[in-house]
C-alpha cells in the first residue's frame, strides 16, 4: 500500500475545521485524495512504515508506529516483514 505525495490542506468537514481552528492541527492529503488522519487506520499494526521523497524516492522515515510518522511532503508506503527485510531488497 502506498500513500502519495503528501500537502498541507484546509478540511471542510466540521469536526476538523474544529480541531483545526481550535488546536491549529495541521491537515495533510496525499495525490490519491484521502486525509492523512482518516488513513493511518488502514495500516497494519506489525508492518513496517515508510515515509520517502516522491521524486528521488529517498528514504526519510522508517518506523512500525504510524502515529509516529508525520508525511508532510513525502510520500508513505507500507512493507510487510520487519526491519531486516530491506536488506533483502523488500522495499518498493
Amino acid at each position: 500500500m502506498i500513500f502519495n505525495n503528501f500537502k498541507v490542506y484546509i478540511p471542510t468537514e466540521e469536526d476538523k475545521v474544529h480541531l483545526l481552528n481550535t488546536f491549529k492541527i495541521e491537515f495533510l492529503i496525499c495525490e490519491e485524495g484521502f486525509d492523512w488522519y482518516d488513513v493511518r487506520s488502514k495500516f497494519k499494526h506489525d508492518s513496517v512504515k515508510v515515509i520517502f521523497d516522491p521524486e528521488t524516492y529517498i528514504i526519510k522515515s522508517i518506523s512500525k508506529d504510524v502515529d509516529s510518522l508525520h508525511p508532510r511532503g513525502v510520500s508513505i508506503a507500507e512493507i510487510e516483514g520487519d526491519y531486516a527485510s530491506f536488506g533483502r531488497g523488500a522495499l518498493l
